[in-house]
């Protein structure tokens, strides 16, 4: 309570020199000149202080009398109090702070502010406060803002500090208070600074109208910190997977373990897990956990986590590596149990499957030669790991063929194929891709004849394929080519008609074959580069010639030749005398002819004969008939 104003003989003589002052000096100075307001306002700002710290007293324990005042106003004759403008009234605050209700670890805790304008001063009347009051408030390590509650109250914070302001109050009388709460969150005793249990202080500082304010009340509140006991621990768990679980590669498991009681939870933790046979244990991440293992079976361990709020949890990762495809099942189930201060508490288990990786493959298609009516033509498919990891699991090509071509057959090591509706899948068998790796096979398809191929030839057709692994499609290739006639595949056989004699006439004979199963149309042309002394007589009908240089160029664009048919034509040349042959008789020739069939190349073929001296008679032809 704050003290009543004194009430004595004086006080006429105080309001006395309150009015006079200024009429009777007009000066705050005495008689020298020396202002005396200073000494007068420390007087002042005692009293006020006395008046504040309710003990009459001026805040530093020196009491403060009457007598005092009355000594000062009095000495020298100096001007009354109220001849100094810094004694006029103004707003006076101050600020309490305590606690409401116990503080724990983990939980919420929260601060009581009580702001009051004070009642009037017991030597001089006080303004009503109006302006901005701010609360400044620089929490202690490990308790951390949450919120405020109170009329117009707001909040900002920044490095731990936190700034409570109300501009909108209206008007504080005298004697008024503002209160208003402020809700803030302690850190788990693993967290809090130092070994629990704690105590702490926390003090206020009090801003008007943006400047700081003299400390009075209780601005400072110092307290425990401890666990609560009041509830009951009620441990859970839970175990999941983080990400997918791939053959060869390291997967990971999550565990969160959380306290669903109303009360805390302190002792040592301990997960228990036994990992399914292909799945071995690599790492743990999470603060204060350890692990230790044998024999497949992993504990993980926490006794450094002080404790576990009421709602709060404890999540820790467990890293792990998978075999690869074949060394363990497709499917698991991996159980953990919760251990606290040694007993099983809790359990939870996850079951997931383990696949393939997305391996980086590349499929590309393209054919191998050309594609003919009524003939085999082929595919070749190629898949790539472009990839860094190994993959497995099965590869699947399905190709849809155009109409007009089937399957026929699958070459390729550990490739398989069937085909159903014109659909064929080509399977591959193989354990694994490595890094840079490729895998193809060759797949045979026949041709239908051109009556059969849909549209006019040549026909265009596009084959497009998809490349699946593990069943879900990761690639596509296409190829366009053409179909077209085969073409014709020619012999050419050249052999000696009559016998070469010196001075008489000899003869060649050329037969072209169509070895194709289609017919053969277009000019033949066979062009023979004679030996020296021999030369071009004539030809058969049905051939025109040409000679120039020694090269004859025989030509028929009427020919046509079935598959398996031939044309035979014979060319009569004459042989010089032997005396025009170089070197002595008898002489042995060799000559070649070139086959071309639409101006294109085909074959050559090439005989030797030997030219004699005639034996007495002219060459005759003979007719076995007539004899």
């Amino acid at each position: 309570m704050r003290p009543a104003p004194v009430q004595g003989a004086n006080d006429e003589k105080i309001q006395s020199y309150r009015r006079n002052s200024t009429t009777r000096h007009g000066t705050n100075s005495d008689r020298n000149g020396v202002d005396r307001c200073d000494e007068r306002r420390q007087v002042s700002k005692r009293g006020e202080e006395s008046a504040m710290t309710g003990d009459g007293t001026d805040g530093t324990g020196s009491q403060l009398t009457r007598r005092e005042v009355l000594a000062t106003v009095s000495a020298g004759g100096m001007a009354g109090l109220a001849g100094c403008s810094s004694l006029q009234n103004e707003c006076k605050l101050e600020v309490n702070k305590s606690v409401d209700g116990e503080f724990h670890y983990g939980q919420t805790g929260t601060y009581v502010f009580e702001v009051c304008s004070l009642q009037e001063g017991w030597f001089f009347g006080q303004e009503d406060c109006t302006e901005t009051i701010t609360i400044v408030d620089d929490l202690p390590n490990g308790i951390s803002f949450d919120s405020v509650s109170g009329s117009n109250w707001t909040a900002t914070t920044g490095g731990g500090v936190v700034e409570l302001e109300n501009d909108s109050y209206g008007t504080l009388d005298t004697g008024e208070c503002l209160t208003f709460e402020m809700d803030v969150t302690v850190d788990s005793a693993g967290a809090f600074p130092g070994s629990p249990p704690h105590e702490v202080e926390n003090c206020a500082q009090l801003q008007y109208d943006g400047e700081d304010y003299r400390p009075i009340g209780d601005n400072c509140v110092t307290h425990d910190i401890t666990h609560d006991d009041s509830g009951e621990c009620d441990l859970s768990l839970s175990k999941d997977t983080l990400g997918p679980f791939n053959y060869g590669q390291q997967a990971t498991y999550v565990f969160d373990v959380c306290n669903d009681g109303d009360g805390e939870c302190t002792g040592p933790l301990t997960i228990r897990d036994d990992l399914p046979n292909g799945i071995s244990f690599d790492s743990v991440g999470g603060s204060n956990w350890t692990a230790s293992t044998g024999g497949g079976i992993v504990e993980l361990e926490n006794d450094s986590y002080g404790s576990l709020a009421p709602g709060a949890c404890l999540t820790v990762e467990m890293t792990v590596s998978v075999a690869p495809a074949g060394e363990v099942p497709e499917e698991v189930e991996n159980c953990g149990r919760l251990h606290h201060d040694g007993q099983v508490v809790a359990e939870d288990c996850v079951g997931h499957d383990i696949t393939h990786d997305d391996c980086n493959l590349s499929f590309s298609k393209e054919t191998d030669g050309e594609f003919h009516y009524s003939q085999q033509g082929t595919y070749v498919v190629t898949v790539c790991n472009e990839g860094e990891e190994v993959c497995t699991g099965p590869l699947t090509v399905e190709d849809e063929l155009p109409d007009g071509i089937t399957f026929a057959s699958i070459v390729g090591s550990d490739w398989t194929g069937t085909a159903a509706g014109g659909v064929v899948e080509v399977t591959s068998t193989t354990g694994g891709l490595a890094p840079g790796a490729c895998t193809d096979f060759e797949m045979t398809v026949d041709v239908a004849p051109a009556d059969d191929f849909p549209g006019d030839p040549p026909g265009e057709v596009t084959n497009c394929a998809e490349l699946f692994h593990d069943g879900a499609v990761v690639g596509e290739d296409c190829v366009t080519h053409q179909v077209t006639e085969h073409p014709c595949e020619l012999t050419l056989e050249k052999r000696v008609g009559w016998q070469f004699h010196y001075g008489q006439l000899a003869s060649y004979v050329f037969e072209v074959c169509n070895d194709s199963e289609v017919a053969c149309t277009g000019e033949l042309a066979i062009e023979d580069d004679l030996p020296d002394g021999i030369s071009v007589a004539s030809v058969d009908s049905g051939w025109t010639t040409t000679a120039s240089g020694g090269v004859v160029e025989l030509a028929n664009d009427t020919a046509s030749l079935d598959p398996g048919e031939c044309l035979t034509v014979e060319m009569t040349v004459e042989v010089a005398p032997a005396a025009d042959f170089p070197g002595d008789p008898t002489h042995s020739v060799t000559n070649c002819a070139d086959l071309f069939h639409a101006g294109t190349f085909e074959t050559e073929d090439c005989v030797t004969t030997r030219i004699t001296r005639p034996d007495g008679c002219p060459p005759v032809e003979f007719d076995l008939n007539t004899g």
